[in-house]
């Protein structure tokens, strides 16, 4: 398995520090140009399916990728965005002063968060992995692209690397980064691709 995980472009909340959540917002002119960038990184390594979160900021960045790439998108929901309950469209300032006990859990203990509506780290974990292996399953060794949220690639990332959920906050993915998952027989490993080359000839 080889896939190649991509977080969406940037959106007017990410600006903002908001918490879209599964909101309809589009890419920014900027996102525009980051998923064509992200295409063009993409160009080299043979994409043979390309994947997407139904949300409409990772479909619109996996629809410019394929455009460019020539690969069709196929919808998967799996990938989408964290459930965020309350807390979906507010910018963190909002939350902190609505919810100061439910919030500092969240910036200490991230993965023992617990709200009416609100996916916890666990299950969206849980639900990544089942996202990547069945599209691992239908891919094979070809390359793949996955179009998703950062909740979905940090969760990713702590469990190929051995990671306990809390250290969530501590996985940077800005808008556009590129990480490679693969798996080798039982094993499961995953980089982000600008900060290790090397990664790339893998």
């Amino acid at each position: 398995m080889r896939i190649y995980l991509v977080r969406h472009g940037q959106t007017a909340s990410n600006l903002e520090g908001r918490y879209a959540g599964r909101s309809k917002e589009p890419l920014t002119p900027t996102g525009v140009a980051q998923a064509r960038r992200a295409a063009e990184r993409l160009r080299p390594f043979g994409i043979a399916s390309l994947w997407t979160s139904p949300i409409a900021r990772a479909r619109q960045t996996a629809e410019i990728i394929g455009q460019m790439l020539g690969v069709p998108v196929v919808l998967d929901d799996g990938l989408t965005e964290m459930a965020m309950g309350p807390w979906e469209g507010l910018v963190e300032e909002e939350v902190a002063a609505r919810y100061p006990a439910d919030f500092q859990v969240w910036q200490e203990r991230p993965s023992a968060l617990r709200l009416p509506g609100r996916e916890t780290l666990a299950a969206v974990q849980a639900r990544a992995l089942d996202a990547v292996q069945r599209i691992g399953e239908r891919t094979g060794a070809q390359p793949a692209v996955a179009v998703t949220h950062v909740a979905l690639i940090r969760c990713l990332y702590l469990f190929a690397r051995g990671l306990p959920l809390d250290s969530y906050k501590t996985v940077d993915v800005p808008n556009t980064a590129m990480f490679l998952l693969q798996q080798a027989g039982d094993e499961l490993t995953m980089v982000r691709l600008d900060e290790e080359p090397h990664a790339r000839d893998a």
